[in-house]
């Protein structure tokens, strides 16, 4: 009941979403994930994209990196500016972090505003002329 409170779905919809989540939880790659034996990630964080895309990382040892899926290792010797790349997977001894950081691609927008012309005229823009228009006759 709290959980329905506080999500104001219904308990119905709350019962459909369960079972939508025990079916995906069912699926194998997600076994033992959920226990309270499972033991926390041990990583830690050494790399960071900071603003203007630049990489930096702290490593006492050697540090390199790796660009988007490429194969090719980079040595990590001080700040790089990642220009292109939207993912960054960096070593640092037996560590690695992955770094995701999707780049703005204007070329994906749209550069002309849709035509009016062959847009469909709002349903709504109808209803509530037609509303005002009764209560109009109606006041007269």
């Amino acid at each position: 009941d709290s959980l329905r409170a506080s999500s104001r779905l219904s308990l119905g919809e709350l019962q459909v979403l369960a079972q939508r989540y025990e079916t995906v939880l069912a699926n194998p790659e997600f076994e033992h994930i959920l226990d309270a034996a499972h033991p926390p990630c041990g990583g830690r964080r050494f790399a960071w994209l900071e603003g203007g895309r630049m990489l930096r990382i702290e490593c006492e040892g050697e540090a390199v990196y790796a660009l988007d899926s490429q194969h090719e290792l980079y040595r990590y010797t001080g700040l790089v500016h990642i220009a292109d790349a939207e993912s960054v997977l960096a070593f640092c001894s037996d560590d690695y972090n992955l770094l995701a950081h999707p780049r703005f691609r204007p070329e994906l927008l749209p550069t002309s505003p849709p035509d009016l012309a062959t847009r469909l005229p709002s349903l709504i823009i109808f209803m509530i002329d037609a509303t005002s228009r009764a209560h109009f006759r109606r006041s007269l």
